[in-house]
């Protein structure tokens, strides 16, 4: 068993890699390449209102949300948990994930 499939035993969905060949390496040198699509989405914990939640939004979202913090000066925790209390207000039922989409859509830079 290689290294590889190794460190990716036990994993529900291990990432895509593809090897790339260079010229300037031997023959059995590759460089492994992670592959991502567009669109998929990626999984990042941080606390809200005083506890731990795990977010999954497309690259695409985390990008703008980001850029909309910076303008706003604040972490990107703050910023979601800002979300998260209008969301509790406004649509009780909506999950995070689909208020922190349609607030980066309504404000984007």
């Amino acid at each position: 068993m290689s290294e590889q499939q190794k460190s990716n035993a036990g994993v529900a969905n291990p990432p895509q890699i593809r090897r790339l060949r260079r010229p300037h390496l031997r023959q059995h040198e590759c460089l492994p390449v992670l592959t991502t699509t567009r669109g998929s989405l990626q999984k990042r914990s941080l606390r809200v209102a005083g506890h731990r939640t795990s977010l999954a939004l497309e690259r695409e979202f985390w990008s703008v949300l980001e850029l909309i913090a910076r303008a706003r000066e604040v972490s990107l925790p703050v910023l979601i948990a800002s979300i998260d209390a209008k969301r509790g207000e406004d649509t009780p039922d909506a999950t995070l994930a689909s208020a922190v989409r349609v607030f980066t859509l309504l404000n984007r830079p």
